[in-house]
């Protein structure tokens, strides 16, 4: 967290921009990386999952200024499983703030609908549909 603190204070700084973005970037897909890991998940896909979580998780924190979680996917992933609850997600809609945000990192690839789109295998058609018409919706397909 540290470096990306430090990366951060750089780029408003307007210090070495292009080399504290890409230190920015790898820092942020480590951690979420990282933090994914605690999960012990199995599957490809559920880690896949998990980092796109806590992705989502880190964008809503910076953006409310205050530790966010996602409490009520995360119950769902409790009572089912994170394949399961993610498909509700991706089902429902919504989340237009977290996609946004992770467009305007130029990591879509980090949302949960292009974790469905790599793993296609592991979900209902009717999700795949959805992932693909979100991120078409966000300039990504």
């Amino acid at each position: 967290k540290t470096i990306i603190s430090n990366a951060k204070a750089n780029i408003a700084a307007g210090r070495d921009i292009s080399l504290s973005k890409e230190v920015f970037d790898a820092a942020v897909s480590r951690y979420w990386e990282l933090s994914a890991a605690k999960h012990d998940a199995g599957a490809l896909v559920d880690r896949a999952l998990w980092e796109a979580l806590y992705a989502y998780e880190y964008l809503m924190s910076a953006e409310a200024g205050r530790s966010y979680r996602a409490t009520y996917l995360r119950r769902k992933i409790a009572q089912t499983d994170i394949v399961t609850a993610v498909s509700g997600s991706v089902l429902k809609g919504g989340k237009a703030a977290g996609l946004q945000a992770l467009r305007d990192m130029n990591r879509l690839d980090a949302s949960f609908e292009a974790v469905v789109l790599k793993f296609r295998s592991a979900f209902q058609a009717d999700v795949v549909e959805a992932a693909e018409k979100t991120l078409s919706e966000f300039g990504k397909a």
